[in-house]
């Protein structure tokens, strides 16, 4: 089988559970396309965990990925070594949220790169999943399990797959985001990376999370903190993240 963004795989076997066949997800051909490198077939195989917000479903999943020849399947408890994680939910609330960030939280401070198949998810969500890893969605009812596979596949490979209203609701929030970050510049004089930094540090994220959260050393985001303390007079951390909420920047 090959996918739409060209990576082809094999079709997984479907057990048999219980004398039926493996769960569901609807027809694989609806599926929204998306953006992906172009494979080199199935030579690397792409190590993944499940985890679902109901226990029958990750079950279900569960027992199909660990009959694919495309995929190293892991329990969940040793997500750490996957390079990507199938999170399988209904409709994307503030308790799914929860579940996804718990979930691919990794003791470096970085995050496990995510597919979600969900039956919906808002604005909002979608901006907060992405903060916890997410990298590809696909909506539940129009993605099938060599879908699924296909897609992991992908994603475990550096790729992403998202429906287009997604694709255009992230271009307009990187829009309105920039403009806010020249905005903030223009009127304190930091810089877009200090920003970032003093936005999470008011999230409560140590000096390790947040070099894993921006791809940056530890040494730097102290550097970071210490020159923003120093060029804006300010006490501390602490005081420095008063100044970002007096200022609107938080």
């Amino acid at each position: 089988m090959t996918s739409e963004a060209g990576t082809a795989v094999r079709s997984c076997p479907r057990p048999q559970r219980d004398g039926g066949t493996a769960p569901s997800y609807g027809r694989a051909d609806g599926a929204a396309k998306g953006t992906a490198p172009r494979g080199e077939g199935s030579c690397t195989t792409v190590t993944v965990a499940v985890r679902a917000t109901d226990r029958v479903t990750e079950d279900g999943a569960n027992a199909y990925l660990r009959t694919c020849p495309d995929l190293h399947w892991l329990p969940f408890e040793e997500r750490e070594r996957a390079d990507v994680l199938l999170f399988l939910a209904g409709r994307v609330g503030d308790r799914t949220l929860s579940l996804l960030r718990r979930a691919t939280a990794r003791p470096d401070g970085d995050v496990l790169p995510v597919v979600l198949v969900a039956e919906a998810i808002g604005e909002r969500q979608l901006t907060q999943a992405i903060e916890y890893g997410l990298v590809s969605v696909l909506i539940r009812g129009g993605a099938g399990f060599p879908h699924i596979v296909e897609t992991l596949v992908e994603s475990g490979r550096g790729g992403s797959r998202m429906p287009g209203t997604l694709v255009r609701h992230l271009v307009r929030h990187t829009h309105a985001r920039q403009s806010g970050l020249d905005d903030i510049t223009a009127r304190t004089g930091l810089e877009a990376r200090e920003i970032e930094v003093l936005r999470l540090l008011a999230d409560g994220l140590g000096t390790g999370e947040i070099a894993g959260r921006l791809s940056y050393s530890e040494r730097t985001i102290k550097g970071v903190i210490h020159d923003v303390v120093k060029r804006l007079g300010l006490r501390n951390r602490t005081h420095a993240v008063v100044y970002g909420v007096r200022e609107g920047i938080i």
